[in-house]
């Protein structure tokens, strides 16, 4: 006899629907469906509401990126201090004063002569630099001071150092800036002539005025540039 064997029929299985389950559920989970959803749609409304509030709006940096700026400011400063207590100190030397002779009186007769309304110095030619001229006769024209002279030519000195640390930072690092701005700050040389009322006392802001443009246009590939930056700066170096 043939065994029958009985053949077992697929079971389907009705798709639940939503509302079926909802009907199902018991309350207090369908409370906690709906407060989850209505605290994501809240959730969202919020992120846009900001996003289109932010829009084109500057974002504030952290406190903590200023820090390197803030300590930068700081080093300027103690430099710039130290340059007016070198000043202070020789403020009554023979050297500082209008009339100390030779190059000194020469620049501040010629830039009497400026003031007074000679500004073409003629028919004489230049004997000494027509740079350095013309900016004590701005200064003295503004101040009519001596000592504000001074003080301006230490700002500058204290700019130079700014940009021998800027030019240094360029091409071999941080460290290697900040110990180039501290060997020029220590410089007595430096701060010696920006006390006098010489050329000298902004040859060290030209120069490196003219090493940290030619710097920043060679290393961020600004060849022509460059070279308009070196052959300014070198003009008013050799004025």
């Amino acid at each position: 006899m043939r065994s029958s064997t009985r053949q077992a029929r697929p079971t389907f299985t009705r798709p639940v629907s939503t509302a079926a389950s909802c009907l199902r559920a018991s309350p207090v989970s369908l409370l906690d469906s709906v407060s989850r959803g209505a605290f994501r749609l809240n959730q969202e409304r919020k992120v846009r509401k900001e996003r289109k509030e932010n829009h084109g709006r500057n974002y504030h940096y952290p406190l903590r990126s200023l820090r390197p700026l803030r300590s930068t400011w700081i080093r300027l400063a103690a430099t710039f201090a130290l340059k007016l207590v070198v000043l202070l100190q020789l403020k009554d030397h023979v050297l500082t004063q209008p009339d100390a002779g030779l190059d000194t009186t020469a620049y501040v007769a010629l830039a009497d002569r400026v003031i007074a309304g000679d500004a073409g110095l003629g028919p004489g030619l230049y004997f000494l630099s027509p740079l350095y001229i013309y900016f004590l006769a701005a200064v003295l024209a503004v101040s009519h001071s001596f000592t504000a002279v001074r003080l301006l030519q230490i700002v500058l000195g204290t700019g130079a150092v700014a940009l021998i640390c800027i030019a240094s930072d360029e091409w071999f690092g941080r460290r290697a800036a900040w110990l180039a701005a501290g060997l020029s700050a220590l410089t007595g040389l430096f701060t010696f002539y920006e006390s006098l009322l010489l050329q000298t006392a902004l040859d060290p802001f030209l120069t490196a005025a003219a090493m940290a443009c030619l710097t920043l246009a060679l290393t961020r590939g600004h060849t022509r540039s460059a070279i308009r930056f070196s052959r300014t700066t070198n003009g008013l170096y050799s004025a």
